[in-house]
């Protein structure tokens, strides 16, 4: 019994034991499972928290990098004067910066000055060694940091351009961004274990967004040799084409017997001022804008029952006291005069002549050309003249006044030479323009520095610098007309003087000289005039007239070789002679001397493409003679064939009833008087203006357009623009820094020039090509209680002025 009792209590607590084991068995199987759970749930946390931070540290060594690569570039442009290659692109310059603190396209800069080591580059080094002190080793393509900065820096610089993929793109005129990622990112622990593979970020790239507002903009310093200097800072109205523009316009019915009319606004009844308000208040105002009401009783311009969208409002809603107003009457006047296309600015000319110039025969474009009128006693009666000519006046068919010069005037012959600079003649057709005369009133406004591309009668004595040991002075002794002519007393060529030209010129010029040689002269006898850039390189015209040779110099450091000897039909001393030069695109140069005027007695010609830019007039050769009556124009082959037409004589005027249009200017006129910037798609970006060229501006375009799609930031389906422009208006009220700038470096401005900043720069500071603008009503003419707006030098082309004030804008407010 016993033993049997023993085996029943030992099965009892075998039965009681074999639960407890089973139980122990699976909590210490689950105790581990959970230990192992957690510590792998820790190195995920882990793993999670160090590439999480190390997202968040490429995106802050970018968004730091990026804004310093950003400001280099712009330093570099403003500093070394110098613009960064087309042909390599800003994009990828800034990129080379953001990723290694250098560009080759920015050769000889201190990239220390503004990098300041911050490069995605040297993050990397400074990343690998946190990360290895946290037990961990960063691979890009499966190389680590430290094999890949052992490379040289060709070699190491040109694997992390593939394997970090960098963009950097103009996101909108105002915007730039850079997108960054590292495709192949490998994090190891010190055992060797990949912990984490794949893109760095994880979610796509990283961005940063990075504005250029208060940046310099580097095309200024550029372009002027650091003489001047502007920051993007944007209008309050940034994109006209695709927001809101800079002006406010209302439309109504109006009458008016002339169009436009300009003037300041004004809610009270006042004299010399625009009155707008709800309903008429009686005569004293210059013009009316009214919400209600007729023009019945209305002897000034009005315009009533205003809307705006076609929704009826006051203008006591939308226009400001003393802000710019422009009206505009549909059907009055043909280019802003009265009817019958009389021009507006020239209502006390009694009569007025169209002057035709056939360009049919040549197949280029003459812009800013200067036209050649010949009038005489068969196709000009100059009893209706003032005797000196003062009074006549010149005008293109929009009533765009021309400036003039008159050579030549002469009442008893009845014969008169005026040179008019028209600003446009179409290749293949005729432009016609206007002369308008008969006013005793008129003052003369012939000025030949407003028509010739250099222009000197010696009478003002400003700018000539001696040259090398010449003596050059004014002298009334003997000129040519005027007072005063120049005088070369001492020394022998090369010495002599020269005076800078208003721009540089480039070939296609033709250089008129008016010259007298003294008989008992001592010096040399040679007469030598010409242009030369800065270094004294260009070419020249010279004549010996007593010893009746004429020839062609090429100046290398004005140093002259002669060339095309010419025999001299006989010229006396102590008389005047033309001397001619002329430079052609096509490689020839030309000399001419003629005497008496209009009698060429020598010429000839040379083949010398050596020189195309010319920034300097010289007078050199011996001594002593005189030098006056200097002039350089444009030459054309052929010439344009001139002729003057049936005299017209002032119509009467009548009111006119017409759709029509009040505008406010103020928005506009403050942004550019406070040097704001506008957004515009035709505009040079900031990658072009560090470019000094619009030549990847398609390319620029199309990357903004993805970036825009990329990253959502479209203005509803439109893209936004990535051009920028600003205005250059040398004048005080507008620019004082400016104005003072062409008065220091003796620059004139040229009638018509566009002030678009791109267009401006390129003409007046290197010579490019003139881009032809309008004045604009209410900003640069017309008249009004303040004074004449004809004094402010602003002129916009088409395009641009479609872009900010819209195409019936552009066509209401430009001055054709």
């Amino acid at each position: 019994m016993r033993k049997r009792r023993a085996f029943l209590i030992n099965s009892t607590v075998l039965l009681l034991i074999i639960p407890l084991m089973l139980l122990l068995a699976t909590y210490e199987d689950v105790s581990s499972q959970i230990i192992v759970a957690q510590s792998e749930r820790t190195q995920v946390e882990r793993t999670y928290r160090v590439v999480s931070y190390l997202e968040m540290d490429f995106e802050k060594a970018l968004e730091l990098s990026g804004k310093r690569a950003v400001v280099a570039a712009v330093d570099y442009v403003a500093v070394m004067r110098s613009f960064i290659s087309p042909a390599y692109g800003v994009n990828n310059t800034i990129s080379d910066l953001i990723l290694t603190g250098t560009s080759s396209s920015m050769p000889g800069y201190d990239f220390n000055r503004v990098m300041k080591g911050q490069s995605v580059e040297n993050w990397l080094v400074t990343i690998a060694d946190k990360l290895r002190e946290q037990g961990y080793e960063f691979l890009i393509a499966n190389k680590g940091i430290d094999e890949i900065m052992r490379r040289n820096e060709s070699a190491r610089n040109s694997f992390l351009a593939k394997h970090i993929n960098l963009t950097v793109a103009p996101l909108d005129s105002f915007r730039i961004v850079v997108l960054g990622r590292i495709p192949n990112a490998t994090l190891k622990d010190l055992s060797g274990t990949v912990i984490y593979t794949g893109p760095l970020p994880r979610n796509g790239p990283t961005r940063s967004i990075i504005s250029i507002r208060n940046l310099e903009d580097p095309l200024f310093s550029a372009m002027t040799g650091g003489r001047y200097q502007r920051s993007i800072r944007a209008c309050s109205y940034p994109f006209p084409e695709l927001i809101d523009r800079p002006i406010k316009v209302l439309e109504g019915k109006g009458s008016s017997t002339s169009s436009p009319v300009i003037g300041k606004y004004s809610p009270t009844l006042k004299g010399g001022y625009i009155f707008y308000g709800n309903s008429y208040p009686g005569s004293g105002a210059d013009g009316y804008v009214l919400r209600e009401g007729d023009t019945t009783g209305i002897t000034k311009p009005a315009i009533v029952n205003t809307t705006l969208n076609g929704k009826k409002i006051s203008p006591l809603d939308v226009f400001n006291d003393n802000d710019m107003g422009v009206l505009v009457f549909d059907g009055v006047s043909a280019g802003g005069g009265t009817p019958g296309g009389w021009c507006s600015n020239y209502q006390n000319w009694k009569h007025r002549k169209p002057i035709t110039i056939d360009n049919t025969q040549n197949p280029n474009t003459l812009t800013d050309y200067q036209v050649k009128v010949e009038l005489d006693s068969t196709n000009f009666d100059f009893s209706k003249a003032k005797a000196d000519g003062s009074d006549i006046r010149f005008a293109d068919s929009s009533c765009n006044s021309l400036p003039y010069w008159i050579e030549k005037w002469d009442t008893t012959t009845g014969k008169a030479i005026v040179w008019v600079r028209v600003p446009y003649i179409p290749a293949y057709s005729t432009t016609t323009i206007y002369m308008y005369y008969d006013n005793p009133s008129a003052s003369s406004e012939s000025d030949g520095t407003k028509v010739f591309d250099f222009f000197d009668d010696m009478e003002t004595w400003t700018g000539w610098r001696k040259y090398g040991k010449g003596q050059v002075s004014q002298d009334s002794s003997r000129r040519y007309e005027g007072t005063y002519s120049a005088h070369k007393t001492k020394n022998n060529d090369p010495n002599g003087a020269w005076k800078a030209l208003p721009k540089p010129l480039g070939r296609d010029i033709i250089v008129e000289s008016w010259i007298n040689r003294n008989s008992a002269s001592t010096g040399g006898n040679w007469d030598r005039v010409g242009v030369v850039d800065d270094n004294g390189n260009g070419y020249g015209s010279a004549a010996n007239i007593k010893g009746n040779k004429a020839r062609i110099d090429v100046r290398t450091g004005m140093s002259a070789s002669a060339h095309s000897y010419n025999t001299i039909t006989t010229i006396p001393t102590d008389v005047w002679y033309l001397q001619r030069l002329i430079i052609m695109s096509n490689g020839t140069i030309r000399v001419e001397l003629e005497y008496p005027e209009g009698t060429v007695v020598a010429s000839g010609s040379i083949t010398d493409t050596q020189y195309s830019n010319f920034t300097n007039y010289y007078i050199a050769g011996g001594y002593d003679y005189w030098v006056d009556l200097v002039r350089i124009r444009k030459y054309a082959n052929p010439e344009p064939r001139v002729s003057a037409g049936a005299e017209e004589t002032i119509p009467t005027s009548s009111t006119t009833y017409s759709n029509a249009r009040a505008y406010d200017l103020q928005p506009f006129i403050d942004c550019i008087q406070d040097n704001r910037y506008f957004g515009i798609y035709g505009g040079w970006s900031f990658f072009e203006r560090l470019e000094g060229s619009s030549t990847n501006h398609d390319a620029y375009v199309t990357l903004a357009h993805r970036m825009q799609d990329e990253l959502g930031v479209k203005y509803g389906d439109k893209y936004y623009p990535i051009g920028l422009v600003s205005f250059m208006i040398p004048h005080a009220n507008y620019d004082e820094k400016l104005f003072n700038l062409f008065n220091t470096l003796g620059i004139s401005v040229e009638e018509g020039q566009s002030s678009v900043d791109y267009y401006f720069l390129n003409y007046y500071f290197k010579g490019g090509s003139k881009v032809s603008g309008f004045r604009v009503w209410g900003i640069s003419q017309g008249v009004t209680s303040s004074g004449d707006l004809s004094t402010i030098p602003f002129f916009l082309d088409e395009d641009t002025a479609e872009a900010i004030f819209g195409k019936q804008g552009a066509e209401d407010l430009l001055q054709r």
